[in-house]
C-alpha cells in the first residue's frame, strides 16, 4: 500500500509505504523525495531502490539498485547506501550487507529468484504475491531451494515446480488454500 498526496509540498515529496514498493526516482534537489514506514524513513535524492516492510514480518529492508539513499531508523540512527547494498532492520538491530539486487527486485518482472532459500520463506512469499494461504509442516520449511520461478502463471503452476524441484505434493481445498507435504 502506498499512500502519497495528490499534489506534493513545494519543499519535499513525501509519500507511506506499506508492503513493498521499487521505486525509480527522478532527482529534484530542492525537494528530496521521502519514503516514510513503520520501521524506518528513506530520504532519496534521485535512486532506484526497493524497500520491503511488512507488519506481520519481523525485519524490513531497503535494497538500493543505483544512487544513494539515507536510512533512518526509528532510534534516528542514520545509515547511507551505496548501489548493490542491503540495510535489514528489526528487533536485533540494522545490518547492511552486499547483495544481487535481481533477487530483491525481480519481483516487479514476475520473476521470483531464489538462491539456497528455505522453502517456507520462498512459500510465504509467494502465498503474499498471489494473495492466497499455502500451509506447510516445519520438516518443508527448512528444505533449500535455488533456482528462479516465473511468476506470470497462476500459483498452481508455479507450486507444480516447486513439487518436481523437492518433491512434495500440494492440494487446494474448496476455499483457494494449499496444502503441502512430503510425497
Amino acid at each position: 500500500r502506498v499512500i502519497y498526496p495528490a499534489v506534493f509540498a513545494k519543499d519535499k515529496r513525501e509519500i507511506l509505504v506499506t508492503g513493498e514498493a521499487y521505486l525509480d526516482v527522478t532527482p529534484d534537489s530542492s525537494r528530496p523525495f521521502i519514503v516514510k514506514t513503520n520501521a524506518f524513513n528513506v530520504k532519496v535524492l534521485g535512486t532506484q531502490f526497493n524497500v520491503c516492510v511488512y507488519g506481520d514480518e519481523p525485519k524490513a529492508s531497503v535494497v538500493l539498485v543505483e544512487g544513494r539513499v539515507e536510512v533512518e531508523n526509528d532510534k534516528h540512527v542514520k545509515e547511507v547506501l551505496a548501489p548493490n547494498q542491503m540495510i535489514e532492520l528489526g528487533n536485533k538491530g540494522v545490518s547492511i550487507k552486499e547483495v544481487d539486487v535481481f533477487e530483491y527486485i525481480c519481483w516487479k518482472d514476475n520473476l521470483m529468484q531464489v538462491n539456497d532459500r528455505k522453502v517456507g520463506d520462498v512459500l510465504n512469499k509467494l502465498a503474499r504475491y498471489y494473495g492466497r494461504t499455502i500451509v506447510f509442516d516445519k520438516e518443508i520449511a527448512e528444505i533449500p531451494l535455488s533456482g528462479k520461478l516465473d511468476l506470470q502463471g497462476d500459483i498452481r503452476s508455479v507450486l507444480d515446480v516447486i513439487e518436481e524441484s523437492i518433491s512434495v505434493k500440494s492440494e487446494c481445498d474448496s476455499s483457494g488454500d494449499f496444502y503441502l507435504s512430503l510425497k
